[in-house]
């Protein structure tokens, strides 16, 4: 008789194998060996990451480490750090043609990454919505000289809650899982036994929970937005200069909440319904997942460096140049006929 843990090991010792077909008498998925995806993460996360934290650190001195600009600090070193101590071993399966297997150490090790980057990156999103809104709905709270110490306070529990539920498995004496196609490991959200359930459902009920208080919030900002654009004469001339201010703060973080949503849900999908037994087999799907959430780790970075203040500007004074060019040759090309 083979133990659950035994059969779950079985099962993942199938992806090992170059294949892109599917083995019938077994009917386990074996994996493509496409190792793009992985090396275009890595390359684009880890060059997105470090160009933001440059540019944060280059012009220091004009955003003078205002809150957003800690939280968008804060979600480039996470991300940075996730693909630096966790990809790069998905790479070597690859490239050793699955032939190296990883020790439960080493799986452990890459779940808690993964785990603790995805969960750290969302409650980072939190944190910064809970800022924008507490900046737009109560604006005269928001401007006192604790609006630092709150960012910190707030990203400081983000990254306790993230630890202490990325932890839960190894203080459990539970063992992380190897995932189709073999190349990450996460917890055991396919186990039958009923600690992993609860384990992978805490994780993923934390994970919706997050979600949904971004889609709240960010709900609550836009309907105050929207009340204030609909104010009129004195109200709306006093708030008309403030507003300019903080406009392209507001659609960049609308950029990172509606990345983090739309990335992070079908990994959380998978390791809720999965653990449930609602969803099964499709390991294609889990692996998607993941994807997903490394790409919103990817975009973030160039979200921010293309939405940035002075990249706006500099496309706006590019854009006026052309138009200035086309209507000099058109007034040229006139005078002449």
């Amino acid at each position: 008789m083979f133990t659950t843990h035994q059969m779950n090991q079985t099962t993942d010792s199938l992806y090992i194998h170059n294949s892109s077909t599917t083995n019938s008498g077994s009917g386990v998925e074996k994996p493509a060996a496409n190792i793009v995806p992985s090396i275009l993460f890595m390359t684009f996360g880890t060059l997105g990451n470090g160009l933001v934290l440059f540019l944060l650190c280059r012009f220091s001195a004009e955003h003078k480490w205002r809150p957003f600009y800690r939280f968008v600090l804060a979600l480039s070193i996470n991300d940075l750090l996730g693909f630096t101590f966790a990809t790069p071993f998905g790479i070597a399966r690859y490239i050793t043609n699955f032939n190296f297997d990883f020790p439960d150490s080493l799986c452990s090790y890459i779940a808690f990454i993964h785990m603790f980057g995805i969960l750290n990156s969302a409650c980072i999103v939190l944190s910064m919505s809970l800022d924008r809104f507490i900046a737009i709905v109560f604006p005269f709270k928001y401007s006192t000289s604790l609006k630092d110490r709150r960012a910190n306070l707030l990203l400081l529990i983000g990254c306790v809650v993230s630890f202490l539920m990325s932890t839960i498995p190894l203080l459990a004496g539970r063992r992380s899982r190897r995932f189709y196609p073999g190349s990450w490991c996460f917890v055991d959200f396919k186990s039958d036994a009923w600690i992993d359930r609860g384990i992978s459902l805490a994780y993923a009920s934390t994970g919706f929970i997050i979600m949904c208080l971004v889609v709240v919030l960010n709900i609550s900002v836009i309907v105050t937005l929207v009340r204030q654009h609909c104010l009129t004469g004195n109200e709306r001339k006093q708030q008309t200069a403030f507003r300019k201010k903080r406009k392209h703060l507001i659609v960049l973080m609308f950029a990172v909440v509606v990345l983090a949503v739309v990335c992070n849900v079908p990994l959380l999908i998978n390791v809720f319904a999965r653990s449930l037994g609602i969803l099964q087999g499709m390991e294609s799907f889990e692996v998607f997942g993941l994807r997903m959430a490394y790409v919103n780790n990817v975009l973030n970075p160039w979200v921010y460096i293309l939405l940035r203040k002075e990249t706006v500007v500099f496309f706006q004074k590019f854009l006026r140049l052309q138009v200035c060019c086309k209507n000099r040759e058109t007034s040229t090309d006139s005078t002449a006929l």
